[in-house]
């Protein structure tokens, strides 16, 4: 379930335990899990929270303008910045702790759902060491919207947005 060579834990779960092949090569060969600019969930999320924490510290009027124009007006404004990854942003992210938590968790899922894997050599070790790579940090990250809206330059973005 975990193959060192490969995306991470999304790919591992796609492609080996759901062994779903068409959504497998999509991530293999999409690369869509690293490329913000062709997940439009991702990018959807990001726009959306900045937008909603922009309505609600009074910064956007929603009389003025719907939820779908600020997203649209968010993204283009990010691709002139040229951000090109979620790291490009202000962050939040789970604590150690709460890592740790779903790991555990994580663990026990997959030992109860799959006690052969699980006991394999591609199983718990494997799972612990994918949890702790860079790339599966990132994935328990999200945008810090309150830190976005707050920063000079998106400030200036939303008062030419309002005019």
């Amino acid at each position: 379930m975990h193959d060192r060579g490969k995306p991470g834990l999304l790919h591992d779960f796609v492609c080996n335990v759901m062994q779903a092949q068409s959504s497998c090569e999509e991530i293999i060969n999409g690369d869509r899990l690293f490329n913000l600019q062709e997940n439009p969930t991702s990018k959807s999320l990001r726009h959306d929270q900045i937008t909603i924490a922009a309505y609600q510290n009074g910064i956007i009027d929603s009389k003025k303008f719907t939820r779908p124009e600020v997203r649209e007006a968010i993204r283009q404004y990010e691709y002139e910045l040229g951000y090109t990854s979620l790291n490009d942003y202000p962050l939040t992210c789970l604590s150690r702790s709460q890592t740790a938590k779903l790991l555990d968790t994580s663990l026990q899922h997959e030992k109860q759902m799959l006690p052969k894997f699980f006991a394999s050599s591609a199983g718990e070790d494997i799972l612990r060491a994918d949890f702790d790579t860079p790339q599966a940090q990132l994935s328990f990250c999200g945008v810090d919207a309150e830190k976005v809206i707050n920063d000079e330059a998106w400030r200036g973005f939303f008062e030419k947005l309002n005019k």
